[in-house]
């Protein structure tokens, strides 16, 4: 018989109360830049006390809401069907350097940085573009390097020299070998229809979190020709993002309202080992340490110790088919 646990919690470390509506954050331990809706704008937050954050910094931004945030250095990085880049080295009073509208009709959702490159997924462009690539260089004056795709893309992730860009119609790998010419290589064909689709990669995985849909975890080992391994599914589950450390991927879950911790390391059976007790309108989500920051929407950010959510499930691996601990005997018959 399997010895089954029940997944454990994930345990509430401080929350800060939102003002408008929290749709992403990003963090490297000491401030948080909250991507904030309803023409909030960018907010800064104090978090070097996890216990006890606060807000200690604000810039309106006049134009559709921001979507994403990316903190790289001293600077904010905002996706707002724009990429609005913003200086926080003195977090009380943000500035902005600029702002870059892809050239058409084509809108961002997503953004992340790479050294001194921008990435962009690109949705509604003519033609259809999946990739826009910005030399951020001088983040005040972003300059295009590159496009590739043909297809609309709301999530990117990087993992080495290799871009992966999910939309309605699936997961597509994009070659940044050369900057100026990105090159489409392989791509999976969608099995979820969301508008908003989140990405995280590591370790040749692509976790795909369709809004409000299934987790699905694809090998992306072999670049060219990617293909599912594993899909998490179940009642009452809906991921709006997702964060990749270590085998485990934390979902940030807008149906249930809780941040899950999903098992990947057999990712042909991925399952369920901590969550959260805290009922939130999850959105954005990301890792410092042990600590995981969810962008809560109108409950602002929470922050959650997940260093207990290790803890492992099925310990006869019976569950996730991998019989490689079992005893090789076998028992001997009786006359």
């Amino acid at each position: 018989m399997a010895d089954v646990a029940d997944p454990v919690s994930a345990a509430v470390v401080g929350q800060l109360p939102g003002v408008g509506v929290s749709r992403d954050v990003d963090t490297d331990g000491e401030i948080a830049v909250v991507a904030d809706d309803w023409g909030h704008g960018l907010r800064v937050l104090d978090v070097s006390d996890p216990a006890s954050p606060h807000e200690v910094g604000w810039l309106p931004y006049p134009g559709m809401w921001p979507s994403r945030s990316e903190l790289v250095g001293e600077l904010a990085y905002l996706a707002a069907g724009v990429l609005w880049i913003v200086d926080v080295s003195e977090p009380s009073s943000p500035v902005e350097l600029s702002i870059t509208r892809p050239a058409g009709f084509g809108s961002c959702w997503d953004s992340t940085v790479v050294g001194e490159l921008a990435l962009l997924p690109l949705m509604y462009d003519q033609p259809p573009s999946g990739l826009l690539v910005l030399d951020v260089s001088n983040p005040a004056l972003p300059n295009e390097l590159g496009r590739g795709g043909d297809w609309d893309s709301t999530g990117i992730a990087v993992d080495g020299t290799y871009a992966y860009t999910v939309g309605p119609d699936g997961l597509h790998v994009v070659d940044l070998s050369d900057p100026t010419l990105p090159v489409p290589v392989g791509s999976f064909e969608a099995a979820w229809s969301s508008f908003l689709t989140r990405v995280a990669v590591a370790d040749g995985l692509a976790v795909v979190a369709p809004e409000l849909e299934a987790l699905h975890v694809i090998d992306v080992s072999e670049a060219h020709a990617p293909s599912e391994l594993g899909v998490f599914d179940e009642m009452h589950f809906g991921p709006t993002d997702v964060a990749l450390e270590g085998g485990h991927v934390l979902v940030s879950d807008g149906y249930s309202g809780t941040l899950r911790i999903i098992d990947v390391t057999a990712p042909h059976a991925p399952f369920e080992v901590g969550a959260s007790g805290l009922n939130l309108n999850g959105q954005g989500v990301s890792v410092s340490g042990n600590l995981a920051y969810v962008a809560a929407g109108s409950g602002g950010v929470a922050i959650f110790d997940i260093s207990g959510c290790d803890a492992i499930v099925f310990r006869d691996d019976f569950e996730s088919g991998d019989t490689s601990r079992w005893p090789a005997t076998v028992p001997s018959s009786s006359r």
